[in-house]
């Protein structure tokens, strides 16, 4: 998933996307509430870093379930994403207070954007992961207005495209899941305790 979400915010035109960046929330000593996010991207639109942790929700239903029927699609989604916020809380209080490792110097105008992204496992988003599918295409049609020839370029196709491409790596993560289910470990690991952090159910 990881790696499709990059591809994507680097066809919008995001700038310096990076996996796993092991400088953001850099210390002197490591606090026990550091954080490695998944992707830091900055964005050249709102001149902000964007910071995201991605999350899956294992909701049965579109959006869970409650007493007298089902939630909305992306409920169980927008709830792990606001687990997300909270975790991250010290983590983005350490920049307000000017922490090392924040800033990109000569780019940045203001302090990070924390993006969660949830998603179900049937293939819902929560808000936050919306938020940034909104986001990057706008950031797409800012990076191609008035830059070579736009016949053939919709931005309409191109989200669709992305949101395509995110639910298949959905499908291909819980796909995953069930093999380990049947076989009591991932395929080709050599290990039955090896696990997915975004879609192992105690860790997301």
């Amino acid at each position: 998933m990881l790696h499709v979400i990059r591809d994507m915010l680097e066809s919008a035109g995001f700038e310096d996307v990076e996996i796993e960046d092991r400088w953001w929330d850099e210390g002197d000593d490591e606090e026990r509430d550091t954080r490695r996010p998944d992707i830091t991207a900055y964005n050249p639109r709102n001149r902000r870093r964007y910071v995201i942790d991605v999350v899956g929700a294992w909701a049965v239903r579109a959006g869970g379930e409650e007493e007298g029927g089902s939630r909305a699609p992306g409920h169980a989604a927008s709830g792990k994403e606001r687990g997300k916020q909270l975790s991250y809380r010290g983590a983005m209080k350490r920049q307000e207070d000017g922490g090392h490792g924040w800033l990109v110097k000569g780019k940045t105008q203001a302090v990070d954007i924390f993006m969660p992204f949830g998603f179900e496992v049937g293939g819902a988003l929560g808000k936050k992961a919306e938020e940034l599918m909104v986001e990057a295409v706008q950031v797409a049609e800012w990076k191609n207005r008035g830059v070579g020839d736009l016949a053939h370029w919709s931005s309409v196709t191109w989200g669709g495209h992305w949101r395509q491409r995110i639910g298949v790596e959905i499908a291909r993560g819980v796909a995953r899941c069930v093999e380990k289910a049947a076989t009591g470990g991932w395929a080709g690991s050599g290990a039955g305790h090896s696990r997915s952090h975004e879609y192992d159910r105690d860790c997301c």
